[in-house]
């Protein structure tokens, strides 16, 4: 509608949010391409000339095949952060309510966090990043309610939770995509409780459920904006 009224730049947003949630529909790419001015029926002008390849020319010639490799390969660190948390947890390092955190541990829920979060960007049906709790282009620029939840769950990752329910319930509106999220930091903490375990540490599986949130939140919010960064990239 947006197209036929001339209205350009809403139809090519419309469409690229119509996109990300059906990657490999041809016939939206197709009217994608043609807000975007791209004729999709021209053939490629043959040149014997070898020119370079650039990540963006690569991202929209072979975008199945980039978000799949992703995908797997943040499965595999995902797996492998809970394999190196039970098999090699380490020896406690930290202080305070976290005494029995090993670096080892802290190493691993950064990378499963950040990697699940990838996972969550590509294929947990989530909306942008930018229209939850972002703003802009650079890396992760928060607006005023994404500072106070990602401050409040770097304190505690279950104030943050609460806090997000406060706002949803006071605006009588809540973010299916940040509670696809939380909910999934919820299940990374249940994991990491179960596989950090150390046999010499008796507090450990407490101190885990108590504030591995903290660390993994964040991380799974800047795994999220870097999927979101490839999958809203326009596939020219």
């Amino acid at each position: 509608v947006c197209f036929r009224r001339g209205q350009k730049e809403r139809a090519i947003t419309y469409f690229t949010y119509a996109v990300q949630f059906a990657p490999y529909d041809r016939a939206l790419q197709e009217k994608l391409e043609k807000a975007m001015g791209v004729a999709t029926t021209t053939r490629p002008i043959v040149s014997h000339t070898k020119a370079r390849t650039t990540p963006k020319q690569l991202l929209s010639t072979h975008y199945s095949l980039v978000v799949n490799g992703i995908s797997t390969l943040a499965a595999l660190l995902f797996g492998g952060a809970l394999l190196v948390a039970k098999n090699l947890p380490g020896h406690a390092a930290l202080f305070g309510w976290v005494s029995e955190y090993s670096w080892n541990l802290v190493l691993c829920l950064l990378v499963g966090g950040y990697s699940g979060g990838v996972l969550l960007g590509f294929w947990g049906k989530l909306r942008p990043l930018t229209s939850e709790i972002s703003e802009g282009k650079s890396l992760l620029p928060l607006n005023r309610v994404g500072k106070w939840m990602v401050f409040s769950a770097l304190l505690w990752f279950y104030a943050s939770f609460l806090l997000t329910i406060g706002m949803g319930v006071r605006r009588n509106r809540f973010s299916s995509s940040l509670i696809t999220v939380y909910g999934s930091t919820f299940l990374f903490v249940a994991l990491f409780t179960l596989t950090y375990s150390p046999i010499h540490l008796a507090k450990a599986n407490i101190q885990v459920t108590a504030f591995s949130g903290n660390l993994l939140f964040p991380l799974v919010l800047l795994g999220w904006y870097t999927a979101d960064r490839v999958r809203l990239h326009p596939r020219k």
